[in-house]
């Protein structure tokens, strides 16, 4: 048994191997030229030059570097070395963080966890084969981004027991290199895992007070507020921002929806936090990605363009009846077996990145405040700013003229 289990490992390794070079050649073909990884040199250059431009710089005349300034201390890495090394590098790592990525959701802890670490390589590996060729990781390939290390990072936070003493420490750096992980130490905080969300604060004003320390003139600038604007990476009304202000936008005729868009928010917030009320149930977790999912739908620079981002099994619980406690059979005889039947479904509906359904909250809340969206894939999101992810598909977060659909980590 341990050997067919052996072979099995070792074969769904190498067809992912055939498979990630398929489509690494073919990445490097396509129209995306690496835009991102482009920017991100130029964000290194500029730190290693002259620092206080670093928000004045544009790739071609077009491309700004829209990351906070530690996310261009940390690229200086990819500036100071030839380009094929750099792009060899970071293609390289995406590679293999893809699934170590989906290798960590299937361990994470719940009802769905693998029982061994070779069973659940062995599915990763499998699966990341197929799912390496899904647009959204593929356009991360072809753009250059480091989504699926960031989401690789957080999942890892994630899987630790709450008991680890550096919980939260790579939470903290991913938001400091793009700012949308942050909202996993919001989760955190909002469970009671109370230390980790402080370790993932720390570490994230650790960066801040890097950048200040290097560059503080760009840091004054960036922190003053600009990266809190989403105009700055392209128009909340664009047609692909299929978050909540991206919708009242479009309908309002206008950018200037904060004074409508936040109460809505908080509403929506409010309301995904309530569990369903039943007499004599109890609370399970359920997997799922609602910290992501739910920052997409409320503004897209809070959202994901990540595998990822996110996809991890946070937020989550539904309720199981009474009778169900003892064996976690259903009773027969009543409905029970098709509310688990209907929790089962709930739970294949979330993919590892979140691709499987669309990005935000339920269905049924898709459908009433954005009906166009029902039915569509997410992961279509922008750069951060005070609405979220504005899901206008670029490429480095910072163009509307490339499109990405991989839930990229904004500024």
């Amino acid at each position: 048994m341990r050997v067919r289990r052996g072979l099995a490992g070792w074969s769904a390794g190498v067809v992912y191997a055939v498979s990630a070079a398929a489509c690494c050649a073919v990445a490097a073909r396509t129209t995306a030229h690496f835009d991102d990884l482009q920017v991100y040199r130029m964000g290194g250059v500029a730190v290693l030059h002259d620092g206080s431009r670093l928000y004045q710089l544009r790739l071609g005349g077009v491309l700004p570097f829209t990351y906070p300034p530690f996310a261009a201390m940390v690229f200086t890495g990819l500036a100071v070395v030839p380009w094929r090394v750099a792009v060899t590098v970071l293609t390289g790592a995406s590679v293999v963080a893809l699934p170590a990525a989906l290798y960590l959701v299937l361990r994470l802890p719940g009802p769905s966890r693998m029982p061994t670490r070779g069973q659940a390589w062995t599915v990763a590996l499998a699966v990341a084969a197929a799912a390496i060729w899904l647009e959204p990781a593929r356009a991360t390939l072809g753009y250059g981004q480091v989504d699926i290390l960031l989401a690789a990072a957080v999942l890892y936070d994630l899987s630790l027991p709450d008991t680890a003493r550096y919980k939260g420490l790579m939470i903290g750096l991913a938001a400091g290199l793009k700012l949308t992980p942050a909202i996993f130490a919001v989760y955190l905080l909002i469970t009671g895992r109370r230390r980790a969300a402080a370790t993932a604060a720390a570490a994230f004003a650790g960066t801040v007070a890097a950048g200040f320390a290097a560059l503080p003139a760009s840091s004054a600038w960036f922190w003053a507020g600009r990266f809190a604007n989403p105009g700055h990476v392209s128009p909340v009304q664009d047609p692909q921002n299929e978050s909540l202000a991206g919708a009242l936008a479009r309908a309002m005729h206008t950018a200037h929806i904060l004074p409508v868009w936040l109460p809505l928010a908080v509403a929506v917030a409010a309301a995904e936090r309530l569990p369903p009320r039943r007499r004599g149930a109890r609370l399970l977790p359920v997997r799922g990605d609602r910290p992501a999912r739910l920052a997409d739908f409320l503004d897209p620079s809070l959202g994901h363009r990540h595998p990822g981002a996110a996809g991890g099994r946070p937020g989550g619980r539904a309720r199981l009846p009474r009778r169900e406690r003892r064996d976690g059979r259903p009773h027969h005889g009543c409905d029970h077996g098709s509310r688990r039947d209907r929790l089962d479904q709930t739970r294949r509906g979330h993919s590892a990145f979140g691709l499987a359904r669309p990005a935000g909250l339920g269905a049924g809340a898709q459908r009433v405040l954005c009906p166009h969206r029902a039915g569509r894939a997410a992961g279509r999101g922008v750069e951060p700013g005070p609405f979220g992810r504005v899901g206008c598909g670029t490429g480095h977060g910072g163009s509307a003229a490339h499109g990405s659909a991989f839930p990229t980590f904004p500024p």
